[in-house]
């Protein structure tokens, strides 16, 4: 556990975050522009009519101006929401990855079988760790849920109901799933660190309950000669 560190991945985050930003400006640029020719056409339709006459003569079509407009900001929605899509894939395989790290330098152990979230937390529980009551562990769950979602249907499953940016929508768009990550995109390293502890506390921590445990597993397997021997063996190395 000495050896573990959280990798935290922040420099991938912040390019996607740039790119998010300026195409949500280019998005407001346009929504602007077209809601400005909108409100001219209904308030100063006469102005809007010379306009109009002006650019056509440069063979210039303001319809088709407030088309490209809808069309840019469109093709915009669909970047944000595969940006915001890569956002959450990559922050929960970043966690997969800074879990197993974690267990190997704890235990010592191959965790290649653990991609299952199952065999996970059933290697867990056999540690006596109660994984529900960590911190964090209800916001892994809608991670790891909106994270399959997105890889293998990209629809609103039943289990998203449950998550509060998703219980009111039919379908997934940016700016839910850009909510439901900037709300849960500090809890794997949450969770992270008060797992780490309770391992700690699992390996390192023996009470009174925990020693009797020990003690009552040895002693179902050792007459009192190895009992002994073993106990010296123990004392010898203190």
């Amino acid at each position: 556990l000495e050896v573990f560190a959280i990798s935290k991945g922040t420099e991938f985050t912040h390019s996607i975050d740039k790119i998010m930003k300026e195409l949500e400006l280019e998005n407001k640029k346009n929504e602007t522009e077209f809601d400005n020719w909108d409100t001219m056409e209904e308030r100063e339709p006469e102005r809007y009519r010379e306009l109009k006459e002006q650019a056509e003569r440069y063979e210039i079509h303001i319809d088709v101006q407030k088309y490209g407009y809808i069309e840019d900001i469109f093709f915009n929605n669909e970047q944000l929401k595969a940006l915001a899509e890569m956002k959450i894939i990559y922050a929960y395989k970043s966690f997969e990855i800074n879990m197993k790290q974690l267990l190997r330098a704890a235990y010592n152990i191959e965790t290649s079988s653990f991609y299952k979230w199952d065999a996970l937390i059933d290697f867990i529980k056999e540690k006596k760790i109660k994984i529900a009551y960590i911190q964090g562990y209800n916001e892994i769950i809608q991670l790891k849920n909106v994270n399959n979602s997105l890889k293998h249907s990209n629809e609103i499953l039943e289990k998203l109901r449950i998550i509060p940016e998703f219980e009111k929508i039919d379908k997934l768009s940016y700016i839910e799933l850009n909510s439901f990550y900037e709300r849960i995109k500090l809890m794997p390293n949450v969770f992270l660190n008060s797992i780490a502890q309770a391992i700690h506390v699992e390996r390192y921590e023996f009470n009174e309950d925990k020693l009797n445990d020990i003690v009552e597993s040895f002693v179902l397997r050792m007459d009192k000669e190895t009992a002994l021997k073993f106990a010296e063996k123990i004392r010898l190395c203190y």
